[in-house]
Order: structure tokens, then C-alpha cells, then sequence
């Protein structure tokens, strides 16, 4: 079981990497006890490959990319799925070839090394994560909506993957107080309601809109983003004032 634990860890941090999603180490721990239960319990009972078998497989891989990723939705639990099953297979396929050529004693080192390996490339990918988000750059923004503009100042945050959860458009965040400039009032038509994920809120709603156009000037470059969605935020963004604007991550890809 303890092998099953290690292993299913290593490939739902290496599947989190791939996918660029946040390794959470507690969610992840979690998802490998159900995974290393549910094989040591098949192994008891001696199931054979069948119909069930795959059903059961297939079942506890969806419980535990839901549990590991902590923002998802269902394309996103079906690719990890694909993910990990073929990592899986890669990686025992691996474990055999080197138990055939090393023995048994050796293979389980190269296992514990290559668990090893896994956990150090994701503490070094969530340092490096986290340098990059503490980056500031602000730019001048206009936003339009019904003939009206404001221009305020916006931090492109590296961090912010927040999308509207039908049309997966990308969804920056402006301050109340500002957006009342525009207008003062959420238009019902174009109103939008956007679940999101924070530190010490494991849930939320805010509520936003598409607006008519969303400009940014980056240098020289003047960035246009049409029927863009932009969530209204109760409050100030900025503990300096100095932006109050979030602009999502993908915008000026």
C-alpha cells in the first residue's frame, strides 16, 4: 500500500504540472490514500480485468482529479484522467524493464528516487510560481461600456485564471468605486455571475458583466479586447491605491 501511496502521489503531482495547475500537497495526500485504498482492496478481493475492474478504475480516477485539483471543471477532470492513466502505464512499464535488468531491492530505489524527484520539481515549480505572481506590472486600462469610459490603472496578475464559467472567456476584476464611473448599475442583459476560488475562501461568487471594449495600453502597443468580462469587486484591490484593476493572465498573450 505504501508503494500504491508514493506512486499515485508522484503522478498526480507530475499530471497537476503538465495540466499548470496548482499542487496542493494536502489534496493531493488525500487523493493518493484513495487511490492506495481502493487498489490494496481490489487486490484483497482478487478482482480480475473485466467491466467492473475498468468501471471501478475509471471511477476512482475521477474522485481523485476532483479531489486533487482544487479549481476544475469537467474537461479539465477528464484530461487529468487521461494524464495520469498514461503516466501510470509509462511508469509501470518502466518499473518492470528495470526489475528484469536491476531486481527487485534496486527497482524500489529508483521508485523512492523518482518520488523524490517528482515532490522536488513541484516545491521548486511552486517557488518559482510564486516569485513570478509577486511581480508588478501596471498598465493603463479604458473601459467602455454604453458610450461611457473610465481609465484606471490595472496590475496583470500572473495568478488570476479566472474565466467565465460558459463562455470560458477570461475575466479581469475592477474595483466597485471605479466601475459606478461606467456604470452605476449592472446592466440584467449582459449580467454575469463568476465563481471563484481564494486564500481562505474556498468559494465565492462576484458578480460582473460584458462590457463593450476593454483597451490596454502595454508600451506601445494598445491591446483592444471586444465584449470583454469584467467582475465587479466589493472593495479596494490595492492596499497603496495604486491600481484598481486586475487584469486576467491570458490578456495580453
Amino acid at each position: 500500500m505504501i508503494e500504491n501511496l508514493l506512486l499515485d502521489g508522484a503522478m498526480l503531482i507530475l499530471t497537476l504540472l503538465l495540466m499548470r495547475k496548482r499542487v496542493c500537497f494536502g489534496r493531493v495526500l488525500i487523493a493518493s490514500l484513495l487511490g492506495a485504498l481502493t487498489s490494496t482492496l481490489m487486490l484483497i478481493v482478487g478482482m480480475q480485468f473485466g467491466i467492473a475492474y475498468i468501471v471501478i478504475l475509471f471511477g476512482m480516477g475521477m474522485v481523485m482529479m476532483r479531489l486533487a485539483m482544487k479549481q476544475k471543471t469537467w474537461h479539465e477532470v477528464i484530461l487529468g484522467i487521461v494524464y495520469y492513466f498514461t503516466l501510470v502505464f509509462a511508469f509501470s512499464k518502466l518499473h518492470q524493464v528495470s526489475e528484469w535488468i536491476m531486481g527487485n531491492r534496486v527497482s524500489g530505489i529508483v521508485l523512492v528516487a523518482f518520488v523524490i524527484g517528482i515532490m522536488s520539481v513541484a516545491l521548486l515549480y511552486m517557488i518559482y510560481q510564486n516569485r513570478k505572481g509577486r511581480q508588478r506590472v501596471i498598465y493603463s486600462v479604458a473601459v467602455i461600456a454604453q458610450g461611457k469610459s473610465v481609465e484606471v490603472k490595472a496590475l496583470l496578475d500572473t495568478g488570476n485564471s479566472l474565466m467565465e464559467p460558459f463562455t470560458r472567456k477570461p475575466v479581469s476584476i475592477i474595483e466597485s468605486e471605479a466601475w459606478r464611473n461606467v456604470l452605476p448599475e449592472l446592466e440584467p442583459e449582459r449580467f454575469k455571475v463568476i465563481p471563484f476560488h481564494s486564500i481562505g475562501q474556498e468559494h465565492g461568487i462576484l458578480k460582473g458583466m460584458e462590457i463593450d471594449e476593454l483597451i490596454i495600453w502595454a508600451g506601445d502597443r494598445k491591446i483592444v479586447q471586444k465584449q470583454a468580462i469584467i467582475a465587479v469587486y466589493e472593495g479596494s484591490l490595492s492596499s497603496d491605491k495604486s491600481y484598481q484593476m486586475i487584469l486576467h493572465q491570458g490578456l495580453l498573450v
